[in-house]
């Protein structure tokens, strides 16, 4: 018969400080994305402020006003090209 092994003091400190990390790291995200609806101070007022709704095929997003914009620099492959797979 096998013996069960014991929680030993210090394994139990380590999951009581890796708990606490975990609710730190969740706390904090929830606090940023309290503000993450704001505009930055550094965005020009007469600038459009618009959110990303999906990213279609890594070179192209699709913002929520549903405007389709194609980043122009970014040599992505096309899903039915060499490698397009490999990227996602």
């Amino acid at each position: 018969m096998s013996a069960v092994p014991a929680v030993t003091p210090l394994a139990s400190e380590h999951a009581n400080y890796t708990m606490t990390k975990s609710l730190f790291a969740i706390l904090l995200l929830l606090l940023l994305s309290i503000y993450a609806d704001d505009r930055p101070s550094v965005v020009p007022q007469e600038a459009r402020w618009v959110k990303v709704d999906r990213v279609t095929d890594r070179d192209t997003i699709v913002l929520m006003d549903r405007t389709r914009v194609r980043l122009h620099g970014i040599d992505a492959p096309e899903r039915d090209q060499p490698y397009g797979r490999l990227v996602g």
